[in-house]
């Protein structure tokens, strides 16, 4: 397994390094994972979070924005050799670049097998963004239905002016979920084909809809013992 870390750049100091795991914060404030003492850093301005194989970096609505690479973003995969800039501060993610396949083989590494014994397993549904502006990116799925839009209520809130209100819903049934077309939307795909009713997910089905892409994936939870 590759390990992720940033280097932190200090004029006159030489280079500093972090390892990264989960989630790290960063901002002025002492209750920050990486605290960086320079007046043009907000308090709490950015972290990094891991989702399967991949690091993302997402900007907590800080005051001078954070900039990968030069470009300003409000979130964003990051790979191998990216400069992150903080304020005055530079971060250098450094980090073997996750591909699709690799994103699948941890997957299926965290699958729980069963022994003849265990009978029952509970299995979590989750969405990960793999493109596209939303307010999150991963997603569990726990109700009995989820909404993708921009609508107060959607469980997957779609960013942008134009994002339509209701771009898709899920809905769980005993046997997994189906997905379904919002209202007057046409541009919804599961792996590269249109869908105009309803549709059967599948794990590892990518969803493309109002311009961002998300993967399906179920995961087996702790079986319950007989």
């Amino acid at each position: 397994m590759s390990v992720a870390k940033l280097r932190l750049r200090l004029a006159g100091t030489g280079d500093e390094e972090l390892l990264l795991n989960r989630e790290l914060t960063i901002g002025r404030a002492l209750d920050n994972d990486l605290i960086l003492n320079d007046a043009a850093v907000s308090l709490h301005h950015a972290r990094i979070a891991k989702v399967q194989a991949a690091f993302y970096i997402e900007d907590l609505g800080s005051t001078n924005s954070t900039f990968v690479n030069d470009t300003r973003t409000d979130e964003q995969q990051l790979f191998q050799g990216d400069q992150i800039r903080i304020g005055d501060q530079v971060l250098i993610f450094e980090h073997t670049e996750a591909d699709a396949a690799a994103l699948l083989a941890e997957m299926l590494d965290e699958t729980v097998m069963l022994s003849p014994r265990q009978t029952t397993t509970t299995r979590k549904a989750t969405l990960l963004v793999v493109e596209g502006r939303t307010d999150r990116i991963q997603y569990e799925l726990t109700g009995p239905s989820v909404v993708v839009g921009s609508a107060a209520h959607a469980t997957i809130k779609l960013r942008g002016w134009f994002a339509p209100r209701m771009a898709a819903q899920l809905n769980r049934h005993p046997a997994g979920y189906t997905i379904h077309p919002g209202p007057a939307q046409k541009g919804l795909r599961v792996n590269g084909h249109s869908v105009d009713t309803s549709l059967v997910l599948k794990d590892g089905d990518i969803i493309d809809v109002a311009d961002v892409k998300l993967s399906f994936y179920m995961q087996a939870l702790p079986p319950t013992a007989i």
